[in-house]
């Protein structure tokens, strides 16, 4: 019997693992397939009728973009929902202070209205003209008045867009001598004056509503309590003294008699030679011991200042002063004295008040 023949076994040849190497977004879910080799041939690329190469990479990038967006959607939906019950936002108000700039300029009017109403004759009425229609009788002075230092001392516009404008000057007077002096010449002399004005003012437009009106000088009542009622120790009143030297005549430094955060500069060039110190009180009562460093009080002065003893003028301040090292310095120049509030408020609690019946009295007689 022929030998049968032998078939030759061809050797199987394996498949390599095939990694792909992957750029760009997908790369970030791409897996290493170098360990594995089975899973790169369970996902192995397919090749699509049209030619187009599937990946289930693309599967899982589109999974996680579609989750992306429904979080970006339900933010979105979140926030509106918010902005929905939340308060509306109001503008803040803006408070102004001050005068309006149609007050100052209808101010300012005013105060060239007098002054062409007291430099008004009856040869010369151009200037008055511009603010008033002139009527026969109107001006029939023949002299100017001489005035200086014509200023607006207040204004005050109400709802309508009238203006009340008080201006002040002084004016220029003569004073007739008493009858016993037969030869005496009459006197001149400055005296404070004040006008009241009306002024109407509409778009940028002001119109007077008659012609100045000379009024009272404004009241001086009585000043209030101030807050000094005990008299000062000696060793704050040797400090104030020195200082006032310093500080007035140039005798000494300063900042001998400074706390060292003061910043007092003295007046210079000195424009006196003379200062005497009349009376300091405080507000509070030292002169049993100095007390411990930093401790602050109030202070007011009474001093003279001139160019010697029979030429001054009176003068007042308000001082800070503080210890430090176991004396007395002065802290601050104080742009006003200290009220004593306290005191105020008594006074106008203990003021009588009108009793029931005087007040059923006062209704029954308006009736």
């Amino acid at each position: 019997m022929p030998d049968t023949a032998r078939k030759k076994k061809r050797p199987i040849r394996k498949k390599k693992a095939t990694v792909t190497s992957k750029k760009g977004l997908l790369g970030l879910f791409k897996k290493s397939t170098a360990k594995h080799p089975e899973a790169t041939e369970q996902h192995e690329e397919t090749v699509a009728g049209d030619g187009q190469v599937l990946q289930q990479k693309g599967a899982v990038l589109g999974k996680v973009l579609a989750w992306a967006f429904v979080a970006f959607v339900g933010v979105g939906a979140v926030a509106g929902l918010l902005n929905l019950f939340a308060p509306p936002s109001t503008a803040e108000k803006v408070v102004q202070v001050g005068q309006t700039p149609e007050e100052q300029q209808a101010a300012e009017y005013a105060r060239g209205f007098v002054g062409a109403w007291l430099r008004a004759t009856n040869e010369d009425d151009t200037e008055i003209a511009r603010y008033m229609q002139i009527e026969r009788g109107d001006i029939t002075t023949t002299e100017p008045t001489e005035y200086r230092e014509l200023a607006v001392a207040s204004s005050h516009t109400d709802d309508s867009g009238v203006s009340t404008i008080i201006v002040s000057a002084e004016v220029l007077q003569s004073t007739e001598p008493d009858e016993s002096e037969e030869e005496a010449e009459p006197q001149e002399a400055w005296q404070p004056t004040w006008y009241q004005v009306n002024i109407y003012q509409q778009d940028n437009s002001f119109v007077p509503l008659g012609w100045p009106a000379p009024v009272p000088a404004p009241e001086t009542t009585a000043a209030p309590r101030l807050s000094y009622s005990h008299d000062a120790s000696e060793d704050i009143t040797e400090t104030v003294t020195d200082f006032f030297e310093a500080y007035a005549l140039g005798e000494g430094e300063v900042t001998r008699l400074t706390h060292p955060e003061s910043t007092i500069q003295p007046i210079g060039p000195s424009q006196y030679s003379y200062v005497e110190v009349l009376e300091v009180t405080t507000d509070e009562d030292h002169r049993d011991s100095i007390p411990g460093d930093e401790t602050r009080t109030k202070a007011y002065v009474q001093l003279r200042l001139g160019d010697d003893p029979k030429a001054t003028r009176s003068a007042t301040y308000a001082l800070t002063l503080e210890t430090r090292g176991g004396r007395w310095e002065v802290r601050t120049l104080d742009p006003a004295p200290v009220l004593n509030t306290e005191q105020i408020t008594a006074e106008v609690n203990e003021s009588p008040k009108p009793s029931t019946g005087d007040i059923e009295a006062e209704d029954s007689s308006t009736e």
